[in-house]
């Protein structure tokens, strides 16, 4: 049991770290004129796809159970970490983009 509490401190640590992130480095490189339609596109498909998930884990559970489903969550995660890591160019602070504000 006090395995599962600090995995979940744990997670949500590295998901409000995660968030502080991503929303700092998408406000840095979208242009202020499309700032407000950029995080709003983020927010509803970060939003709107809770439920299909849900739905998705809840199948999946009950079908193979919780501990295959976690296994089967994870995958495409890390497949998106290393395609990421390995296909998206890398920001280099010396390059300043006009287009951005500090």
């Amino acid at each position: 049991m006090i395995q599962t509490a600090i995995g979940m401190v744990v997670l949500g640590i590295a998901t409000m770290l995660y968030n502080v992130i991503a929303v700092t480095v998408r406000q840095r490189r979208t242009p202020n004129p499309l700032l407000g339609r950029v995080s709003s596109v983020f927010n509803v498909l970060g939003v709107g796809s809770l439920p299909l998930a849900a739905l998705a884990a809840g199948m999946l559970a009950k079908a193979y159970g919780t501990r295959p489903t976690i296994a089967i969550s994870a995958a495409p995660c890390l497949l998106t970490t290393f395609a990421i890591l390995l296909f998206v160019p890398h920001h280099d602070p010396s390059v300043q983009h006009p287009q951005c504000s500090k």
